[in-house]
């Protein structure tokens, strides 16, 4: 049960939260990071929770974790200096200072192969038997672990300390520097009937979350697509992993003339809808798909056996024409 203290303050948060409501003894919202699901208003995964008698904020969307004070600072600065000075005056005293960033740029390819959690898909185990399953050509990109959480606190990730408890199996996609170094790491839950498929975990700061960029020559015609496995697929491939479309200040943007996005063949779909028009007003290049019923690229390599078409230039559009070729392709 949430402390009085932490529930009087948690109430005012209330006017900045969309969807706030008290569910049993902990609060749950939209997720005020990622915005929660774009397709569905009505779903709401962010949760402020008691955790062994401290408050938490935690979201089953995006995955991401942290205390409460540091949720208060994110959410409104007033109410956090109110909190900070309220808990300074009692015995429970909040010692504001700057935090230190644990330095992992140390976790390079060969240290997190080393890890003990870590096992490549190179080798037989359930995460090698997916992609298998899935005919991804590339099993080497990927690993799998049997214990998530204690793979995260082996990482020293405390801001996502309340998961180290989760010691479940799952697929990993680490996302790389050019140098090799891990900046992000991302899990695939290999259950069919678990809503939350995919959670991501910040590993350093100020870096893009795409993946592949360790494999990419710039000075070719670079495939953009929007999940890690379909950029598998192809040569030259990079995923934005959920990311915006928008590039603006990301080093890959440097090489716009040679970027060439394809999204997922989901004309219904709003979402998917407004990225392709974001892409056609930012002036990128991207693939309209032909008349085919697979929703992905690996939808299509399973069922064709192979991905010639999206190296097919003739798809590709930008300006004038791509909005005009959008117009007839989008059903939303």
């Amino acid at each position: 049960m949430i402390n009085p203290t932490d529930e009087s303050f948690i109430k005012e948060l209330k006017p900045f939260l969309k969807g706030f409501k008290k569910s049993n003894h902990n609060y749950n919202f939209r997720c005020p990071f990622c915005g929660d699901s774009a397709k569905s208003q009505s779903k709401q995964r962010g949760w402020l929770i008691d955790y062994k008698g401290s408050t938490f904020f935690k979201c089953f969307n995006c995955g991401l974790s942290c205390n409460f004070v540091k949720f208060l600072k994110h959410i409104d600065e007033s109410l956090y200096s109110r909190y900070v000075m309220f808990k300074n005056s009692t015995n429970n005293k909040i010692e504001v200072k700057e935090e230190k960033k644990v330095n992992l740029d140390f976790i390079t390819k060969e240290d997190f192969e080393n890890n003990p959690f870590v096992q490549s898909c190179s080798k037989s185990n359930p995460g090698r038997q997916y992609l298998v399953n899935r005919k991804l050509t590339h099993p080497e990109l990927f690993y799998f672990t049997l214990d998530y959480g204690s793979l995260l606190k082996s990482l020293n990730l405390k801001d996502y300390e309340i998961e180290w408890s989760e010691h479940k199996p799952r697929l990993i996609l680490p996302h790389w520097s050019r140098d090799n170094k891990l900046n992000f790491l991302q899990f695939r839950d290999l259950d069919p009937h678990n809503l939350i498929r995919y959670k991501t975990y910040r590993i350093r700061e100020d870096v893009p979350k795409i993946w592949g960029l360790e494999r990419i020559d710039f000075n070719k015609r670079i495939l953009i697509c929007e999940g890690a496995l379909d950029a598998s697929l192809l040569d030259n491939c990079l995923a934005m992993s959920g990311s915006d479309t928008n590039l603006s200040g990301n080093i890959i943007n440097n090489y716009k003339e040679n970027l060439f996005f394809i999204l997922d063949n989901e004309p219904y779909n709003k979402q998917i809808c407004d990225k392709y028009r974001k892409l056609c007003e930012l002036g990128y290049n991207v693939y309209i798909w032909p008349n085919v019923k697979a929703k992905d690229i690996n939808d299509y390599y399973k069922e064709v056996g192979n991905v010639d078409i999206f190296y097919d230039k003739n798809r590709f559009y930008k300006g004038l024409k791509l909005k005009l070729e959008l117009a007839k392709w989008t059903k939303c």
